[in-house]
């Protein structure tokens, strides 16, 4: 397995696990007839703890950026691209979103720490669209 499926695969799974801090607050902040009700209206997340909508919104923006690295990456291995830096940009680039995690759900959102995680990993993810062009002559 190449370096950059390596690590869209360890994406994947800090993207399948989470919201797993989501969904324990979720039930630890709710009675039975509200979790039941949830299933029908969606909850309003403003009515949780702090830390409950930063798990969310953590979720969230990680899922809103894991299609476009999967599919730089894919693409790229498709291609039969791997260079030094599309491995150390997919490398980064699960490392940062780890860091975008972490530094969300503890409550660093509010310093420019979190946006320049955030940025750092969409460089990554167009270094490898880059690498991707550049190595198959469609640039």
């Amino acid at each position: 397995m190449s370096v950059e499926l390596h690590y869209l695969l360890l994406t994947t799974i800090l993207a399948t696990l989470s919201w797993i801090p989501y969904v324990v607050g979720f039930m630890l902040f709710n009675t039975p007839d509200a979790i039941k009700a949830s299933f029908v209206e969606p909850p309003d997340i403003r009515s949780f703890p702090a830390w409950i909508q930063r798990c969310y919104r953590s979720h969230q923006n990680l899922i809103e950026q894991f299609a476009p690295f999967a599919a730089a990456v894919i693409c790229a291995h498709l291609l039969d691209v791997s260079t030094g830096i599309t491995r150390v940009a997919a490398v980064a680039y699960f490392y940062l979103r780890l860091a975008h995690v972490l530094v969300m759900i503890a409550g660093f959102s509010r310093f420019p720490l979190r946006s320049m995680i955030f940025h750092a990993a969409w460089i990554c993810i167009l270094l490898i669209v880059w690498q991707v062009f550049a190595n198959t002559g469609t640039v």
